[in-house]
């Protein structure tokens, strides 16, 4: 797989929006399903969510395919075990175009697969801790003070 490929849409974010979408797709298969036992009209995607839609459209999944719907719904329990998450925490909760954009980030950097977890901590104030399942990077500005206290000393004592 290409780094470049995108494998969910920017709209499919943390691994409750994939457990959502495994959720949704299973409700839709057993509308269909009674909708078969009543012998009643089958019921169109067109009332499944954006992200349902467009994270089909990326895998190319015809939704009206029973066979198509069992196989993605494989995929997206996957997806929601084994997708390699980033938990990104700010000082304050940061605008979506901000997290879209890291996201992109890692997707076309990283794995395109990546799903993040945004958090909420007061103590960074300024920058963000990245966390991974095995590496914690702190990018905040207390860290770099802290880095730099030989450096800070040494100044203050030439003064």
């Amino acid at each position: 797989m290409s780094p470049n490929v995108t494998v969910l849409p920017l709209s499919v974010q943390t691994r409750s929006d994939v457990a959502r979408l495994v959720r949704e797709l299973s409700e839709f298969d057993e509308l269909i399903r009674q909708a078969g036992l009543r012998g009643t009209r089958v019921p169109s995607s067109n009332h499944l969510s954006v992200p349902l839609r467009a994270t089909a459209e990326v895998f190319k999944i015809p939704l009206d395919n029973a066979d198509a719907r069992r196989k993605f719904s494989d995929r997206l329990k996957y997806l929601h075990k084994a997708a390699p998450q980033i938990h990104l925490s700010f000082a304050i909760q940061p605008p979506m175009h901000v997290v879209d954009s890291l996201l992109s980030w890692f997707r076309t950097n990283g794995h395109p697969a990546t799903l993040v977890q945004i958090g909420v901590d007061p103590s960074i104030v300024v920058g963000c801790r990245v966390r991974t399942t095995n590496k914690v990077f702190d990018f905040s500005f207390a860290k770099l003070l802290d880095a730099s206290t030989a450096v800070l000393q040494k100044e203050v004592r030439s003064l």
